[in-house]
């Protein structure tokens, strides 16, 4: 009675363990807001009119506002740290594939990437990642067709943001307290099916 007694106390201190511990993955995209940004935030993209500084806005905004929930101070904008993941940007597009490496030289890490471009930080970092907008098999008669569902901007912005908060190693990134500044770039696939999306972070400017 006494071994069962005490395997029941352990149970109970575990759960009550687990209820207060802090999850990385707690935060959802759906409290993020962009009021402030007015109906723009509510127009959904469109892949021939496609405003890439708008939803690059919305995107380092939504960091912000995950930080805030951490009380963490947030990230100001650096070009440096921009042309940077545009640099990353541009190349996984052209390669249709995610990587936070490439072949030229100078530009193989985002850390050379930023002193490519002049930055001198005590700390970077860099999240990537291809937002694919949904997509629905739809039939007409006997053919059947792929439908693009263009989310809005905001929507887009609240995926893409998640899609960070809920990967452990992207998560840690975006709420380190060691990161000053940021930049982000984001390109529109060749067949306008979703985008590629770089933010690379800095700590401390040294210049």
């Amino acid at each position: 009675m006494m071994k069962l007694t005490n395997f029941l106390t352990l149970c109970a201190l575990l759960l009550l363990f687990s209820a207060f511990r802090p999850s990385n993955h707690s935060i959802s995209s759906s409290l993020l807001l962009f009021e402030e940004y007015g109906p723009a935030a509510q127009q959904q993209i469109n892949p021939n009119h496609f405003n890439a500084s708008f939803l690059e806005a919305l995107v380092h905004d939504g960091i912000n506002q995950i930080r805030n929930t951490r009380g963490t101070k947030h990230l100001a904008n650096h070009q440096v740290l921009r042309k940077a993941a545009k640099e990353q940007t541009n190349y996984v597009r052209v390669n249709g594939r995610l990587d936070h490496y490439q072949p030229a030289k100078g530009k193989m890490t985002f850390k050379e990437r930023v002193n490519y471009f002049g930055g001198s930080f005590s700390a970077t970092g860099e999240n990537l990642q291809y937002f694919g907008f949904p997509a629905q098999t739809l039939t007409q008669g006997h053919r059947q067709y792929n439908h693009i569902a263009y989310p809005t901007y905001a929507e887009a912005a609240r995926k893409i943001v998640e899609n960070w908060v809920i990967s452990g190693s992207h998560y840690r990134n975006l709420i380190n307290t060691k990161y000053k500044f940021a930049g982000t770039a984001v390109s529109l696939d060749k067949k306008g099916k979703g985008v590629y999306v770089t933010q690379v972070f800095g700590g401390k400017c040294g210049r």
